[in-house]
């Protein structure tokens, strides 16, 4: 990664909307015969936007994560962020974090269960909005990643976000599907990241051909993406 004109490492804000406790069922690494139900269980901070903090983080990135955290799996997350070294800038979440249990002892990842997280209120939201906004001023770049499920943030608030940070002279990188992929290329977003299962679920015509797929990349510029990676 390469460093800023400073040689500082690049500050690199991310929005995660929605913070996710993942526990893992695995196989035991050695077998003590300790129960009839012996196994390993894992747990970690999950979600998208956690994925690309703790990545960027390996690359060199000084990051910061910004999002809701509240509940019993709210204060398991922060503590591994925490563990993990990672800069947290919490919003309080008033109903709690979700998260899923996956069994990985077959063939197939089976999922025991997933508590979804509820939408966020309108004060959490302005308040993740504000939190979010004023440590992108402080950043090289504002990665933006979607919430899971999708409901818990309205795609116009990545739209504003995205705008407003860009006005103030931020370079912002989104990850975005649906509705808040669109709101945020309305918004100006210099970068946005999206597979071409979600290019075609836009409806602009891509039937998974390399050329369809250039073609509404190329849409999705001519509507005010500065650059699109399918």
């Amino acid at each position: 990664m390469t460093d800023t004109r400073s040689g500082a490492a690049p500050r690199l804000s991310v929005l995660v909307p929605t913070p996710l406790l993942i526990t893992e069922i695995t196989e035991p690494a050695a077998y003590r015969n300790r129960s009839a139900h012996e196994s390993d269980v894992h747990m970690h901070p999950g979600g998208q936007g956690l994925w690309v903090a703790r990545m960027a983080g390996s690359l060199g990135a000084d990051v910061s994560v910004n999002g809701p955290f509240g509940g019993e799996l709210g204060t398991l997350i922060r503590s591994m962020l925490d563990g993990l070294g990672m800069q947290v800038n919490a919003v309080r979440y008033g109903y709690g974090n979700g998260g899923y249990v996956y069994d990985l002892r077959g063939e197939d990842r089976e999922t025991v269960a997933h508590m979804p997280p509820p939408e966020l209120s309108r004060h959490e939201l302005d308040d993740l909005y504000g939190t979010a906004f004023v440590d992108a001023l402080a950043s090289d770049v504002l990665t933006v990643t979607g919430a899971e499920p999708g409901d818990v943030v309205p795609a116009s608030f990545f739209g504003r976000l995205i705008r407003d940070t860009r006005d103030a002279g931020t370079t912002v990188v989104a990850d975005l599907s649906g509705a808040p992929a669109l709101a945020a290329v309305a918004a100006h977003v210099d970068v946005l990241k999206i597979s071409h299962e979600e290019v075609r679920d836009l409806d602009l015509g891509s039937d998974d051909t390399p050329e369809s797929l250039v073609d509404a990349g190329r849409a999705l510029v001519e509507r005010g993406a500065g650059a699109v990676v399918v």
